[in-house]
């Protein structure tokens, strides 16, 4: 109920009682009546004046196009500037903004924040920076450059270089040719007892076999015929040499002077003495590294490490900010270093950035179109200019009744 009593309906009506009690008293006989004539004659004059004066700043009254009307609308630009040129030479010039920062204790402020107990919103806000690096590091648009390795590659690279690895690898073969031996004989014997390897060894056989009968006609009769009548089987052949090799290596296996034993030894020294003259090397592990350097994909492994262990992320950074924090807010040296750094980084942004208060005040002023604009400062002082025809009527009242008793009863 109160919103029908406001100044919004008081105003208007004001100026309808004026205009009724103009009219009531216009044949007024009695002094009393002619005095309230007056008074309701020059209310109805100063009301009806101020309804237009105020009317006038917003738009056409009665929607007629009388001059010096809609002021608002017609001089938005002159206002919009106004208004910037009042925020940046006066309200909020440079000097202003940067003598309220000279008082202000930026780490004692920081340290509050990052101490208190059970700081939920410091948390949250490195938890929204770990999900936002997370998401930079694998933005295509807009986010992180691809982690570049190679400076630490280089400084890694000059380490390995200085380090002889020809000769422990080497060292660490020799030291172990029984192993290594074992291990070849335990492989080979493992590909003998595989399904395929009986039609692997019968193919080779019989291609060797076909292959040397080809020079000599009448081995290539013979082999024929003995594959005709069944004589020449490869299968069996190939069975029997799968058991001989089987036979070999058991024999290899049980006898350390077995000859089999013997020519791996040699070809493993051979290789051990190939390992040392090689410089390549020395080399190789730099070259793994650089390999790996340029396949890998840190950026993706490093979003999805920080993805993979978030609290813990969250939890380091707060724990690590919090840490700073409390030697903030004990070394008065740090404490005041670190304001004297803060103030003048925000007095380099205020300096540079100054202008941009009132490009964003005109920006938003000019992202409203006329309408809007009136609409939204109508709705802001709009019960006071209300109030300025509330009193027009009563004033103009007032003055009219004295005029109306000085000119009758006093002049």
């Amino acid at each position: 109920m109160k919103r029908y009593f406001n100044i919004t309906y008081l105003a208007p009506a004001s100026l309808v009682l004026a205009m009724i009690g103009y009219l009531l008293t216009l044949s007024a006989g009695p002094e009393a009546l002619k005095l309230a004539h007056a008074f309701f004659e020059a209310a109805m004059v100063g009301g009806l004046a101020d309804w237009f004066a105020v009317v006038a700043l917003f738009r056409h009254p009665l929607n007629l196009p009388i001059p010096h009307t809609s002021i608002i609308k017609k001089n938005r630009r002159k206002i919009t500037d106004r208004i910037v040129e009042m925020l940046q030479t006066q309200w909020l010039t440079r000097d202003a903004i940067l003598k309220k920062l000279e008082g202000y204790d930026f780490s004692s402020e920081i340290s509050a924040a990052l101490l208190s107990s059970g700081n939920e919103d410091a948390k949250s806000f490195f938890g929204f920076m770990a999900d936002e690096l997370a998401s930079r590091l694998t933005s295509k648009n807009g986010g992180c450059a691809k982690i570049d390795l190679s400076k630490a590659l280089e400084s890694v690279e000059r380490e390995l270089a200085a380090i002889d690895f020809k000769t422990p690898l080497a060292g660490a073969l020799e030291s172990n040719l029984d192993f290594f031996r074992t291990i070849i004989i335990s492989e080979v014997e493992t590909w003998l007892v595989m399904p395929d390897t009986n039609f692997v060894l019968r193919e080779k056989l019989r291609r060797i076999i076909l292959s040397y009968a080809q020079k000599y006609e009448i081995i290539k009769t013979a082999v024929e015929f003995g594959e005709t009548i069944g004589v020449l089987n490869y299968d069996s052949i190939a069975q029997e040499l799968v058991k001989l090799l089987n036979a070999e290596l058991e024999s290899a296996r049980a006898n350390e002077d077995h000859e089999l034993n013997a020519q791996l030894n040699h070809t493993l020294k051979n290789m051990i003495g190939k390992i040392r003259q090689n410089p390549m090397i020395d080399a190789l592990p730099s070259l793994m590294l650089r390999h790996a350097a340029e396949s890998a994909d840190f950026n993706g492994l490093a979003a999805a490490m920080i993805r993979d262990n978030r609290e813990e992320v969250v939890a380091f950074l707060f724990n690590t900010a919090s840490a700073a924090a409390a030697d903030l807010k004990m070394n008065e040296d740090v404490k005041g270093k670190f304001n004297s750094w803060l103030k003048n980084k925000i007095s380099v942004f205020v300096n540079e950035n100054h202008s941009q208060i009132g490009e964003i005040v005109r920006a938003n002023i000019d992202g409203v179109n006329d309408d809007e604009l009136v609409a939204q400062i109508e709705d802001k002082v709009g019960d006071d200019l209300q109030y300025i025809r509330l009193n027009g009527a009563i004033v103009g009242g007032l003055v009219g009744l004295v005029i109306y008793i000085f000119k009758n009863y006093i002049g």
